[in-house]
């Protein structure tokens, strides 16, 4: 009876998919129309009052000179040994809203700072460069609507953004969605060209020659594209599982990646990506929304987050054939993190820097100050 229930609902489904009309044809365009260029003095200006204290950090890097520290209302640039504020640029909120977010990326370097600003969904985000030996703005552009994230390429000449689908008014029978995946050159902020993709962009990856893009896709997408840097409109790969969420992902080498998914680490083949491993999976058989993966020469990262960013996370180790080495149980949260030469830097506790250096696996932490 049960079979014979189930063979009448799929002939009915059979029945009415023959009775719709053929998908309309999708077209993605450029998001060119929605960048401008424009002077960081719309929008930013350099201000002589110190702010009384550097509450509700949004974003944090350093170099070996200075930490760079956001908040909503400013960007304030402390040098490492005088500890005196050497810049403070303040936002200025006549012409957009009250900030939501701010986020760092910097190059490979750290010569090179790239800030991009959410104000909510349907207004302007700010993408701007910051150089981190004068502390100058290099050029700022406004977007008309939020971008989800952004990361340089290897060499510096190019920047990467992702961000949500955007469907634009258009002709009959035709849907057009702006690309969720586009370049800018780094040295000028201009667009150069965009990927034939729609679909919501959470993380960006370039592999380490720079010829390859891995983008991770956001809810309610659950597969990561890879393209091919100089053919933009094909993608090489779309590795995905169905009813399983992706959340970061770092290149091997040219021919394989891994990403971390809902249920485990997976270990994908380019040009074969139903051929998958899941080479790792915790006790509970669950990863969070949160972790991050990183590659370091010939080992790999992950900042796991078992019950929640806003908890303390572990950091573990795995060697080249991911094999776990080594956990290591943090005794703050981990926010706004970024790694480089080994080491971990990231806001704890009541604002407080961690620097965790990856090698020795030992912690310090910092509180802001300023002479």
């Amino acid at each position: 009876m049960f079979k014979l229930a189930q063979s009448l609902f799929l002939l009915i489904i059979l029945l009415f998919s023959c009775g719709q009309k053929p998908e309309e044809p999708t077209n993605f365009i450029s998001p060119f129309e929605n960048l401008k260029i424009t002077n960081s003095s719309k929008y930013i200006f350099e201000s002589n009052i110190l702010p009384d204290s550097l509450n509700d950090i949004e974003a944090y890097t350093s170099t070996k000179n200075a930490k760079i520290i956001a908040t909503k209302k400013s960007i304030s640039i402390l040098d490492n040994f005088s500890k005196k504020l050497k810049k403070n640029y303040e936002f200025k909120f006549d012409n957009f809203k009250e900030l939501i977010s701010v986020n760092f990326s910097t190059n490979n370097d750290k010569s090179k700072l790239l800030v991009i600003t959410s104000s909510g969904q349907s207004s302007t985000a700010l993408v701007f460069q910051i150089d981190l030996t004068s502390f100058q703005i290099d050029w700022l552009a406004e977007y008309s609507s939020q971008i989800e994230t952004g990361c340089y390429s290897h060499n510096s000449n190019l920047i990467a953004l992702g961000t949500s689908y955007y469907q634009k008014k258009s002709k009959a029978n035709t849907s057009e969605y702006y690309s969720s995946l586009f370049l800018l050159n780094s040295s000028t902020g201009k667009f150069v060209d965009y990927f034939k993709q729609g679909e919501s962009v959470s993380k960006i990856k370039f592999s380490e020659d720079d010829q390859f893009i891995c983008a991770v896709l956001d809810w309610p997408h659950v597969d990561t594209f890879v393209w091919n840097v100089n053919n933009k409109n094909e993608k090489l790969s779309a590795c995905g599982k169905d009813d399983t969420s992706y959340y970061d992902a770092c290149f091997i080498d040219k021919k394989t990646f891994v990403s971390i998914g809902s249920d485990g680490i997976y270990k994908w083949n380019i040009s074969e990506p139903k051929n998958y491993e899941i080479v790792y999976t915790n006790e509970s058989k669950y990863l969070n929304g949160t972790d991050k993966i990183y590659k370091l020469d010939d080992i790999f990262i992950l900042i796991d987050y078992p019950n929640g960013s806003s908890n303390p996370p572990i950091i573990k180790y795995f060697n080249s054939k991911f094999k776990l080495t080594d956990s290591i149980k943090m005794k703050t949260t981990l926010d706004h993190i970024t790694i480089s030469d080994f080491t971990l830097e990231a806001i704890g506790s009541n604002n407080s820097i961690i620097k965790f250096d990856i090698k020795k696996k030992s912690v310090t932490d910092t509180n802001l100050k300023w002479k």
